[in-house]
């Protein structure tokens, strides 16, 4: 389709007069000077896509329209029994070309499939998916409208329709109101449609919010799904869909927890070391203990922020957590196996030219999500130990803390060598050749979703270098600006402010939790032309 130019805003009676409009609201100043209701204006994502039905239509009728004629011509210059036949089929009702109009999708529609194709993830190989229960729920009026106002955020934020904004917060009031509803019926509380509606909100608050408490709206949503858990029982872990539900509310509040210092509440605990038991014959048990081993270091981060515990004992459990986590990198399923490939071109979405290749973004996610509980640990055990040179002076300590440091670096750059797949640096069919993409990354938002924190986390270590920082600042506005998530730009600027504030915080655990936001965007293109020469380092690894 050829370009037609920028639509104009102007309001549908200014058009048609082709005069100038000022675009005032409700009404513009042209209507009200000529005595007449101003029909307002359209919505710039309504645009995106254009009505050719009526187009086809014609077309499809003048060249039937000259088909016939041909045919009549040819049908003249016959036999009699072939014009005999040529009647009694021109008799036969045709079957005319005609689109009816509810085949196109409304705003409505594109927002839901939005929504889908984005966070909605089936079992695909090892993956099991993110949000793989989804097809199985009943799409209610209530998951529908949450789902409606992330479709129209994703809308907004990725074709940069900022009309849409406006459409995604009413949507989200509509989203609130009926859940509201819900929870106050005993028997739509219980359901996993609803559980679900409220998970979405959560993801709506990470894509739209702009505010400095957006991440405490985060929060606030999944602490209402921890109560509706408490509500519908164990037996919600009997269904698969009702055990997917559960530990997706889980892994974010224990995310939360250990950010804040707040434990799990004791009914998760319960029902999660159900799950576990559950899950003990799966073939992606190693994600499952992944979670386990979070909920062991909320414990401990709260012994240690409340002063619980010595430093020896809190270092003891940290080595004992950490080599744990550490079995799980070297005995996992095959299919978790990553390559890591080299290029001798620079990129700035490429760390010092190295770069991960995962089966999909599920297990790059889970690899990620492993290697920041390994860096909180690790960071945890870096600071107890300079608190105990300083105190003994015991060589030992001086040898525990060089490896605490050393493994901080390995598990810094393998966070870093894995930014490419999650913002779609490379086609997924050949991952050697590298795109330029400016126009929007060509994976699902929750891809470059799951990408934030592990890679603010991994800018912020004390060891961290400028170049480090900058390559994250640089891609997590990237990932605001093109990918959509808005969250980006709040992690980007609290990276830039920790160089302004101070050099090396007394308490890394405070550190993360400085959230600022701005509406500064970076304005470079997302990569270099051109597709890079590589060399295999490692074909089949399992921690880089």
């Amino acid at each position: 389709m050829g370009f037609r130019g920028k639509p104009s805003k102007s309001c549908h009676a200014c058009r048609q007069r082709k005069t100038r409009c000022d675009q005032l609201k409700p009404g513009c100043t042209q209507c009200k000077r000529a005595n007449r209701e101003c029909p307002g204006y359209r919505v710039e994502g309504e645009l995106i896509f254009k009505y050719e039905t009526a187009k086809v239509e014609l077309k499809w009728k003048v060249k039937r329209k000259n088909i016939s004629r041909s045919s009549k011509n040819v049908n003249n210059s016959s036999s009699t029994r072939e014009t005999c036949l040529s009647r009694n089929y021109s008799q036969r009702p045709s079957m005319p070309f005609f689109i009816p109009d509810f085949i196109s999708p409304t705003l409505e529609d594109r927002a839901i499939g939005l929504f889908i194709s984005n966070f909605v993830n089936g079992k695909n190989g090892p993956s099991r998916g993110h949000m793989e229960f989804f097809e199985d729920l009943p799409k209610t009026e209530t998951l529908l409208a949450a789902m409606k106002a992330v479709g129209y955020a994703v809308c907004a934020h990725r074709f940069n329709a900022q009309s849409m904004v406006q459409r995604a917060c009413h949507q989200y009031g509509i989203a609130l109101q009926l859940t509201n509803r819900a929870l106050r019926d005993p028997i739509d509380v219980k359901e996993d449609s609803t559980l679900v509606g409220i998970i979405v909100l959560g993801i709506y608050e990470t894509i739209i919010g702009q505010k400095s408490d957006s991440s405490t709206k985060w929060i606030v949503h999944f602490n209402g799904a921890s109560e509706i858990i408490k509500m519908r029982g164990p037996d919600q872990l009997k269904t698969s869909v009702g055990l997917g539900i559960f530990v997706t509310v889980c892994r974010n509040l224990l995310i939360a927890g250990i950010q804040h210092a707040v434990p799990l509440p004791s009914h998760l605990r319960e029902y999660m070391n159900m799950a576990l038991s559950i899950l003990q014959g799966d073939t992606l048990n190693p994600s499952f203990k992944i979670i386990h081993c979070m909920m062991q270091f909320g414990d401990l981060r709260v012994d240690s922020f409340d002063k619980a515990m010595c430093d020896k004992d809190i270092l003891r459990r940290s080595i004992e957590l950490d080599e744990n986590l550490e079995d799980i990198t070297h005995n996992h399923p095959s299919t978790w196996k990553y390559r890591t490939l080299k290029t001798d071109k620079v990129s700035p979405s490429i760390y010092k030219g190295h770069y991960h290749i995962y089966s999909d973004l599920r297990i790059a996610q889970v690899w990620n999500m492993l290697r920041t509980l390994r860096i909180m640990i690790n960071q945890m055990i870096y600071d107890v130990l300079n608190r105990l040179v300083s105190e003994y002076n015991d060589p030992k300590y001086l040898s525990q803390r060089s490896k605490a440091s050393k493994t901080l670096c390995e598990l810094q750059h393998d966070i870093l060598c894995s930014v490419p797949q999650f913002i779609g640096v490379f086609s997924s069919k050949n991952a050697r050749e590298i795109s330029h993409n400016e126009r929007g990354f060509r994976v699902p938002m929750s891809g470059t979703w799951y990408l934030c924190h592990p890679l603010w986390l991994a800018a912020l270590l004390h060891n961290s270098s400028q170049e480090i920082k900058d390559f994250a600042v640089y891609n997590l506005r990237n990932i605001s600006r093109i990918g959509g998530i808005r969250e980006g730009d709040s992690l980007a600027d609290s990276i830039e402010s920790s160089n302004m504030t101070y050099q090396k915080p007394p308490n890394y655990y405070d550190r993360i939790q400085t959230i600022a936001r701005t509406d500064v965007h970076c304005e470079e293109s997302l990569l270099t032309d051109g597709v890079y020469q590589f060399e295999d380092i490692k074909d089949v690894t399992g921690f880089a």
